[in-house]
């Protein structure tokens, strides 16, 4: 994504934040299978809400004899934003459920006058991307893109205090992502009172994504390990905060 407008450069930060957030929380194996879920999310500039956001893992495909997770991740303006900066985002990887490296990524993206749809299959043995025109990508041994990052994190999770790199393909580029975990605490939110463990996702090239401050992902401490609050600081803006509203079962009509 392209960096050429104040608007574009924190709504791609927002975009990574919702992406990357539901990283570790204790040193335990998770169960095999993550629950297929819908997880709501509300964006919101002091007491205003400017938007809404998804994260959700919609069922199970096959990629080259290979069985995937399919994760989808949506991002909508609501009506204050969209009246002057219109944000239409879907973003959806097919993350492997052994070892978690992505296979398939592919975005639609509309922000402002922006648009982006891109599609990209990894080649983990010959080392490349390749996407809907076949230019090829370079990409690490074992690449995630950050949901299967997310995907790994949360089946293999880091202790607190520690740091954990792994490389990402972002589409058309490679980085290496940082998480550091930090010490448990306990929040307030719409959906009620959480243990949560926070931890500060970091790009090693620093790429688009401009910010003042740390990007903050608190994450729940019991077996469901849910995100339940993000904060970042962006120039101009200010402070946004992205808070949990609700959690459905995939397939369901309602839950919380």
């Amino acid at each position: 994504m392209r960096g050429d407008t104040l608007q574009h450069q924190w709504i791609c930060w927002l975009t990574l934040v919702i992406l990357g957030m539901a990283w570790a929380t204790r040193a335990e194996v998770m169960p095999a299978r993550l629950p297929l879920e819908s997880l709501q999310y509300r964006i919101r500039l002091g007491p205003i809400t400017v938007g809404t956001a998804s994260l959700e893992t919609i069922g199970l495909a096959e990629v080259d004899g290979r069985g995937c997770t399919i994760i989808r991740y949506t991002a909508r303006s609501g009506p204050l934003l969209g009246a002057v900066y219109p944000v239409r985002d879907r973003i959806t990887s097919l993350v492997d459920t052994l070892d978690f490296r992505c296979h398939h990524l592919s975005k639609s993206i509309r922000e402002g006058s922006y648009r982006e749809h891109r599609r990209w299959k990894l080649d983990h043995d010959e080392g490349h991307a390749s996407d809907e025109r076949g230019i090829l990508h370079p990409i690490a041994p074992g690449s995630h893109d950050v949901f299967s990052a997310l995907q790994r994190l949360r089946h293999h999770l880091p202790s607190p205090g520690q740091v954990v790199s792994l490389p990402v393909f972002l589409g058309g580029a490679s980085d290496t992502l940082h998480i550091g975990v930090g010490k448990p605490r306990v929040i307030e939110g719409p959906l009620g009172t959480f243990s949560t463990l926070p931890m500060e996702p970091i790009l090693g090239g620093g790429g688009p994504f401009r910010h003042e401050g740390p990007v903050i992902v608190d994450v729940t401490l019991d077996q469901r390990r849910w995100p339940v609050r993000i904060t970042v600081q962006v120039p101009v803006v200010g402070k946004l905060v992205i808070e949990l509203t609700r959690i459905t079962p995939h397939g369901k009509q309602s839950s919380h």
